[in-house]
């Protein structure tokens, strides 16, 4: 028996649950949905609405005030991390000193050079208006990124396995 097929069956004997198995949704940086269903009475145009609709991340990873997104994806099983990757939400602390933050923000990370990143996001350029911009990170407070290939920066903790031959 192949060394592999020993590992896996270990896995499957011992129960070891925590396989790093991130869930994923659709990683866009081009190709946005032309179709953008925003309501004006009904939502505001929500940049988490906005976030959902364009990469299908579940409800249960993203809803609600959007500075909650990172944790609540982190809980659904969405890889998440300090690092910005194209095709990546980035969530905005809530920051009440700065206008429109006051819950916080989402986007779609679309392109990176060093500080700064362009986002592809709704409610930021104007009011119910989806749109594309440039930010400084350094100058806003950023919780972090979820990741959409499921893949993420940190390492898995070290699993001892042993192998009964």
């Amino acid at each position: 028996m192949k060394k592999s097929s020993l590992i896996l069956l270990a896995f499957f004997f011992l129960g070891v649950s925590d396989t790093y198995a991130y869930q994923n949704f659709i990683c866009r940086s081009t190709a946005f949905k032309d179709v953008i269903d925003l309501n004006k009475e009904k939502d505001n145009g929500q940049c988490v609405k906005y976030v959902r609709h364009e990469t299908e991340i579940s409800y249960r990873g993203c809803n609600g005030e959007a500075w909650t997104c990172y944790d609540k994806a982190q809980q659904a099983g969405y890889a998440v991390g300090q690092e910005p990757r194209v095709g990546a939400i980035i969530v905005f602390d809530k920051d009440p000193s700065k206008i429109g933050l006051g819950v916080g923000h989402v986007g779609i990370v679309k392109a990176i050079n060093d500080n700064t990143i362009t986002i592809r996001d709704s409610n930021w350029i104007k009011l119910y208006t989806v749109g594309e911009h440039d930010i400084d990170v350094s100058k806003f407070k950023i919780i972090g990124y979820i990741y959409c290939d499921g893949s993420t920066l940190e390492s898995p903790p070290n699993m001892k396995i042993t192998i009964v031959k």
